[in-house]
């Protein structure tokens, strides 16, 4: 009777312990939800579009890996300063542009000037996310707001996930677009490098296609300047193929746009601080299931398709867990009874 009761004991703890793997199961299971509040002071911004594109994944020592399209280009996840990062979203926006990557999720605002996302999916993936919002027209004005990027889910204050993330872009009445003249420039940071390309080329992009390609080299000092632009249209400038050892990082001041190249360091494992490059009042949140990534019209990346379906894991270790301390117990039972 004694090893029966242990045998209950035993069970009852097998069965603390399926609870617990299931609420942690189900905590990562969690929906992520984003919602866009878009305002100009205290003006909600409607007809607003925004987009959203999976970047990166997050694992859980906050190491950054790029996915599928953008770890085709030449960009460095290891630096996550503030500046940095809203320089890497301008980066990432020029190639979409130019490229025709089709976003993650899109949505509009509504008439409180709130976007939400998941939109036309049926959730969201952790991980980083590039947000971009489209410019739109309220009571005659043109309102803009740059690109951004955001971690979902997110760390709240105080070190714990968010799910329910709400980001606060600022939006402005003034923008590159309108002034007719823009420049660009090109810098490299490779300690005087003698292996630097002679030339390179410069996508000028104008609403999503390319308006003018330019050949920047020392003859020009690495610059040129357009000018008589459509003042109503919103423009970027890409680097056509960073050159081999390089990454390249674009910025924007004044009327210049700044493409960097940066000589290529030693892989290091990147990862992600405890704020990241998020519009103010913004926060972001953890991680939940795997699905399709971004993909761009002329490329098809040739990932493979595993993993795909991870959710009922938990659950069906869970259940054999259970399965076999039954039988177990059954059995053991059986052996006391014969013994007396």
């Amino acid at each position: 009777m004694k090893k029966l009761k242990k045998l209950t004991v035993v069970l009852l703890c097998c069965m603390l312990l399926v609870g617990q793997m299931l609420v942690i199961t189900a905590s990562a299971a969690r929906k992520i939800n984003l919602t866009v509040d878009y305002k100009y002071e205290d003006l909600p911004l409607s007809q607003a579009q925004f987009d959203i594109y999976k970047i990166a994944t997050v694992n859980g020592n906050g190491e950054i890996k790029p996915i599928s399209p953008f770890s085709y280009y030449a960009l460095d996840f290891s630096k996550t300063d503030n500046e940095t990062m809203h320089s890497l979203a301008l980066t990432m926006a020029s190639y979409i542009a130019r490229d025709g990557i089709k976003p993650y999720d899109s949505a509009v605002t509504d008439a409180d000037g709130k976007a939400a996302f998941p939109n036309n999916r049926t959730g969201i993936t952790g991980g980083l996310y590039l947000v971009i919002g489209h410019d739109t027209t309220v009571n005659g004005v043109k309102y803009t707001t740059e690109p951004f990027i955001a971690q979902l889910p997110a760390k709240g204050a105080d070190g714990a996930a968010d799910y329910d993330v709400t980001a606060r872009p600022k939006a402005s009445d003034t923008d590159q677009a309108g002034r007719g003249k823009l420049k660009v420039l090109k810098v490299w940071d490779d300690n005087g490098s003698t292996n630097r390309p002679d030339e390179i080329t410069v996508d000028l992009i104008k609403d999503g296609k390319v308006a003018d390609s330019v050949i920047l080299n020392n003859e020009n000092f690495w610059r040129h300047t357009w000018n008589n632009l459509d003042k109503e249209s919103r423009y970027y400038v890409a680097e056509r193929g960073a050159p081999d050892g390089y990454t390249v990082l674009t910025s924007f001041e004044g009327i210049t746009f700044i493409i960097t190249n940066t000589k290529e360091t030693p892989d290091e494992p990147t990862t992600v601080p405890d704020e990241t490059d998020t519009p103010e009042d913004t926060t972001s949140s953890d991680d939940t299931t795997d699905s399709e990534e971004a993909t761009t019209g002329d490329k098809k990346p040739n990932l493979p398709q595993t993993g795909m379906l991870r959710w009922p894991v938990p659950y069906l270790a869970c259940a054999g867990l259970v399965l076999f301390m039954a039988g177990w117990v059954r059995h053991r039972k059986s052996e006391i009874e014969n013994e007396e």
